[in-house]
């Protein structure tokens, strides 16, 4: 018997040899469950724009809720970790851990590695997003590398 408890507690036989109640109260913690109050506002939460971006492909669409219906997917643009000290200081009342506010993140909404560093195509020749064009874009550059010129805006280029 006491090499049974000694392995559960982790105490020596020696040690336990010295106490004179030897009986072993295992109570397992009940993970209590949140109210879908709850859980729809940090849902919601991390679905606002100016804590995630949507992905624009057609093929980062994800199937949510038991295959049934296709869900764009989303990337968020800091960590869990500062999104949950940002949910708390916005809804103080709202007091979730942050073990529980990373478990109620939905599959369609992706963790900060995914985000594509890339955002805009517009380097040089590829579909410049501001109407100059990539050749107009090395020049520029070229031209300040050189030092010859200072460049304020388009017009004075």
């Amino acid at each position: 018997m006491l090499n049974q408890i000694s392995k559960c507690t982790r105490l020596s036989r020696r040690s336990l040899g010295l106490i004179e109640d030897k009986t072993i109260d295992m109570v397992k913690e009940k993970r209590t469950c949140i109210s879908k109050s709850v859980a729809e506002s940090v849902i919601d939460f991390l679905g606002r724009e100016d804590n995630c971006r949507i992905q624009p492909g057609k093929a980062d669409a994800k199937k949510v809720n038991g295959h049934k219906e296709k869900k764009q997917t989303k990337v968020l643009t800091d960590y869990l970790k500062k999104l949950h000290m940002k949910d708390k200081s916005e809804i103080p009342e709202q007091n979730i851990s942050l073990s529980t506010f990373t478990r109620i993140r939905p599959p369609n909404i992706l963790l900060t590695s995914y985000i594509s560093r890339n955002s805009c195509q517009c380097i040089y020749g590829k579909s410049a997003c501001d109407g100059l064009g990539g050749t107009t874009k090395r020049m520029a550059d070229e031209a300040i590398r050189q030092g010859n010129v200072t460049i304020q805006d388009a017009a004075d280029f």
